[in-house]
């Protein structure tokens, strides 16, 4: 088998996984969404923004089929060759474009959203491609709160005005920074729930994510303010 050289900036998010590094994926996320999936049978499930395929992976057990894309090709080529299970394709496409003879009867982003700028396209697109009363949920930096986390990136904010950022990719107890920057499209949290309503996506709700106090106990830092937001919707 020809042995394939991924960039550091993979190859460095992979080490923070496996080794147990990032806290908020680990101890937050991924339960989180574990209990989210065991409450529902759904039998063919979106996932958009899979990157390397590890919350894809270790969902695979929640669900009947998953079609995990992403428009990076290098990540799904890693997502394939590391954390491929018989009911996961990995699909190298962009979900602004993506089609699909499928119906989803469960859709959901976990951080990704916020790294696309044409949100009217993506829900649109989206609702296409569910059926009748299925549900799409996706996690995103808290765009009251995130702001406080980054100030030292985010300046000139503005909670009302929609705006572009670079930012730096980092966990807590690993501050190395990636070649890569991070697109973060800031809206606030009205914007996500018109642009939904605009595109028949009805019973929205939120989850503010914060963590237990066994949890907070494990960051340098503690969370003053929740830091991310889960939508969940039906079509």
């Amino acid at each position: 088998m020809t042995e394939i050289n991924y960039s550091d900036d993979i190859l460095h998010r992979s080490s923070q996984i496996l080794s147990h590094k990032d806290i908020t994926f680990e101890k937050i996320f991924l339960p989180y969404w574990k209990q989210y999936f065991s409450k529902y049978k759904f039998n063919k499930v979106l996932e958009i923004g899979c990157g390397l395929g590890y919350l894809s992976k270790s969902l695979s057990s929640e669900l009947g089929f998953l079609y995990a894309l992403d428009k990076a090709s290098d990540v799904i080529s890693f997502a394939i060759n590391h954390n491929f299970t018989s009911n996961i394709k990995y699909i190298n496409g962009d979900i602004l474009t993506y089609d699909s003879e499928l119906n989803f009867d469960g859709c959901f982003a976990h951080m990704s959203i916020h790294s696309i700028g044409d949100l009217d396209t993506l829900l649109e697109n989206v609702y296409k491609l569910l059926h009748t009363d299925a549900l799409f949920s996706f996690s995103i930096p808290h765009p009251c709160f995130y702001h406080l986390f980054r100030s030292e990136e985010m300046k000139e904010f503005s909670y009302l005005n929609v705006r572009e950022y670079d930012l730096n990719f980092n966990i807590s107890l690993d501050r190395l920074r990636m070649d890569n920057k991070i697109k973060y499209y800031h809206r606030a949290i009205s914007v996500y729930m018109e642009v939904a309503y605009k595109h028949r996506f009805r019973d929205i709700s939120i989850d503010e994510i914060y963590p237990t106090d066994d949890i907070m106990k494990l960051y340098p830092r503690i969370w003053d303010y929740p830091k991310y937001i889960v939508f969940k919707m039906k079509k």
